[in-house]
């Protein structure tokens, strides 16, 4: 795993409360005009991909209904395990590649965990 996946990791293991219980990941993107032509595809094989994933319980993009190029990425997970293998498939290498290649800026990522199951 390269330097570049590893620092969302490590940031994100040290928001949870208990790595081990299911949580979910916002992600926010907001992508370069013109781009959604060559991004779509990337995005759709990262979903088809995780989705097939054991530990994942959602993987889902959202396109802005006031800005087309704004997107989220709503992500959950039974636990961190499970996300750290997902950084090992590489689909999951070409949608962050995606990000930084047609972004027009930095993602926003937010960690949340049920506070009561």
């Amino acid at each position: 795993m390269t330097n570049e996946l590893k620092e969302p990791l490590a940031g994100i293991l040290k928001k949870l409360q208990d790595p081990n219980r299911p949580f979910t990941l916002f992600i926010q993107a907001q992508i370069k005009p013109g781009s959604m032509a060559d991004f779509r595809p990337v995005a759709e094989a990262a979903v088809k991909g995780t989705r097939m994933e054991l530990g994942n319980i959602a993987y889902e993009f959202h396109q802005s209904l006031d800005d087309p190029n704004r997107h989220f990425l709503f992500e959950k997970w039974i636990d961190f395990e499970s996300l750290k293998s997902h950084f090992d498939q590489s689909y999951t290498h070409a949608i962050i590649e995606s990000f930084d290649r047609f972004g027009a800026a930095p993602l926003s990522l937010e960690v949340f965990q049920p506070w009561m199951e």
